[in-house]
């Protein structure tokens, strides 16, 4: 071979070798473990970009138990994906993923009792999936950063689920399904356009949801013959939105929304202990709640200020009480509870355009609505046995309405004073025993 041939062969070589040096690091990775039986250890570490991890431990083997395996992507990489899946018990999974960078995937999959799984991702457009099989099994999802995706599965009893969202995430989405009795699930998003679900189809769950700042959802439902049920949702702040459902037995309820442009949906359909408290402090409030075939329900409501509405509706109902409170602004509500019950209904709203509207079928009904001031309107009617109707208007263009049908009837109307004169009207109409009935006119 002559002189230039070499040169240019060798030329060639190092070529290639300042390359691969170069640019080595960059190049896409694949790592793969497979495992079988028990008290097995796995380990994988990559820091480049577009690498692929995969761990097996006992996948179809009945005796593998007692297993770890861990996945770990570092370095500032895009596009990693890390995929853990163990059979059997008591095998414990870790995945972290903690490059700042997106696109990284993580799933874990366990089938059988008493497994841990956890997802750290910290970067943008992160994907993590948890997907659990079996009894007593924990999942732990944690994500910061914006534009991440977390989704937790659980089939079977006695399964713990937790997603963290953080650092002021943005466009963040978390969604929780567990089926099997006595589950618990939690998510928590810290930050911007957040959306949160939580899914729960059996007995004994409990389910909550914290969301803080802008443009949050909420969502959680537990239903399928849902047993003793607990639902929280808390949203600081934003444009809020939150809808709770529940289908029975034990049920409790409580949304707090401090402030900004609130939205509530609850219902629990075949409830037992049923009872619901919403909060929303401030801004354009909005509350629609049912309860339907309850018993001991209570729901106390309380917005205060601008641009209220509240509508509850309990039926076929045993011991009710309502409460609502909206202080100020464009108030409205109307309450409606059917049904043979020891119903209260008690409704104050402390200024502008209020107007209350209150239906009570059967029972020991008692109504209390108090208007101080603005464009007041009351209506109020109540079907059967011991009624009892005051009403409050405290000057500005009131109009009150009392119709009561039925056994001991009171009625009693004061309209003015305060600042005095107002609008005034008021009617009472009530039929059949003891009835009295009071107007006052300032």
């Amino acid at each position: 071979m002559s002189c230039k041939r070499w040169s240019f062969v060798l030329f060639l070589c190092l070529g290639l070798l300042i390359i691969g040096l170069m640019f080595g690091d960059a190049l896409a990775q694949t790592a793969v473990i497979e495992q079988y039986g028990t008290n097995n250890t796995a380990s994988i570490t990559q820091q480049n970009p577009y690498n692929d991890a995969y761990i097996y431990q006992g996948v179809n083997n009945a005796t593998s138990y007692n297993n770890q395996a861990t996945i770990e992507q570092l370095g500032s990489a895009n596009e990693n994906t890390a995929t853990i899946t163990q059979d059997g018990d008591n095998n414990v999974a870790k995945v972290t993923q903690d490059t700042g960078a997106s696109g990284n995937t993580a799933t874990i999959t366990q089938n059988a009792t008493s497994n841990n799984a956890t997802i750290y991702q910290n970067g943008t457009s992160g994907t993590s999936f948890i997907y659990q099989n079996g009894v007593s099994n924990v999942a732990t999802i944690s994500q910061n950063g914006t534009l991440n995706t977390a989704n937790a599965t659980q089939i079977g009893s006695y399964n713990k689920a937790t997603i963290s969202q953080s650092d002021l995430s943005t466009n963040n989405t978390a969604v929780i399904s567990q089926t099997g009795d006595e589950n618990t699930a939690d998510i928590t998003q810290d930050g911007a356009n957040s959306t949160a679900s939580i899914i729960q189809n059996a007995n004994e769950n409990f389910a909550s949801i914290y969301q803080a700042g802008v443009e949050n959802t909420a969502s959680i439902v537990q239903d399928e013959g849902a047993y003793n049920e607990t639902a929280k949702i808390s949203q600081t702040g934003s444009f809020n939105n939150a809808k709770v459902s529940q289908a029975g037995t034990n049920d409790t309820v409580s949304v707090n929304q401090p402030g900004n442009y609130n939205d509530v949906t609850i219902q629990q359909i075949t409830t037992t202990g049923s009872s619901v408290t919403v909060d929303q402090s401030g801004d354009s409030n909005t509350a629609y709640i049912t309860q339907e075939l309850t018993t001991d329900n209570v729901i106390n409501l309380t917005q205060s200020g601008d641009a209220n509405t509240a509508t509850i509706t309990q039926t076929d109902t045993t011991g009710n009480t309502v409460g609502i409170t909206q202080s100020g602004d464009d108030n409205s509500v109307s309450v409606s509870q059917n049904g043979t019950g020891y119903n209260i209904a008690d409704i104050i709203q402390a200024g502008t355009e209020n107007s209350a509207d209150v239906s009570q079928d059967g029972n020991l009904n008692y109504v209390y609505i108090n208007q101080p001031g603005n464009a007041n309107a009351a209506v109020a009617v109540q079907t059967g046995t011991s009624n009892t109707i005051k009403i409050n208007q405290y000057t500005d263009n009131n109009y009150a309405e009392v119709n009561q049908n039925g056994s001991s009837n009171q009625a009693n109307v004061t309209q003015g004073a305060y600042g005095l004169y107002g609008g005034y009207s008021a009617t009472i109409y009530q039929s059949g025993t003891g009835n009295v009935a009071t107007i006052v006119q300032y």
